[in-house]
């Protein structure tokens, strides 16, 4: 069963998981800005369409100890770019850092897109890309996550 994290704002992670359990969704559990669930496709259309206090729905998809923009770059080279997009797709990539070695979030997810092969796509902003990246680094491990929702 695939596994999903839906963003919020801090403090409204109780009332997310409420929604999230009056969807059906499994294996609820609440985080700090977020809960974590998992469920089918179905499941995943709901949380899209009826939860109300979610920012975002997230897959997350990767994780990689990265304690420097070289090794993301590396990291996110081993990547199957292929099994996410064609070359007819676009792709952006937003990065947010904390506690890590990787210090500047605009470039970490410069240096996320470039792995990806510039023959692929060009950089696009998140709101009009085909494939949308969260990268997130905190304490030298990043974790790669797809942007499923459109907000």
């Amino acid at each position: 069963m695939p596994k999903f994290f839906a963003t919020c704002a801090r403090g409204l992670e109780p009332l997310l998981a409420k929604e999230l359990a009056a969807i059906n969704a499994l294996d609820i559990k609440k985080d700090r800005g977020g809960v974590n669930f998992s469920g089918d496709s179905t499941t995943l259309y709901n949380a899209n369409l009826w939860l109300r206090t979610a920012v975002r729905v997230l897959q997350p998809l990767f994780s990689y100890i990265c304690p420097t923009p070289d090794d993301l770059y590396e990291a996110c080279r081993t990547v199957k770019w292929f099994d996410l997009m064609t070359t007819d797709h676009t792709l952006a990539v937003d990065c947010n850092v904390r506690d890590s070695g990787i210090t500047h979030s605009q470039y970490a997810a410069r240096r996320g897109h470039e792995s990806s092969g510039q023959r692929l796509s060009t950089y696009h902003c998140l709101s009009s890309a085909d494939v949308r990246l969260r990268n997130f680094a905190l304490r030298n491990v990043l974790n790669i996550e797809q942007q499923l929702s459109s907000r």
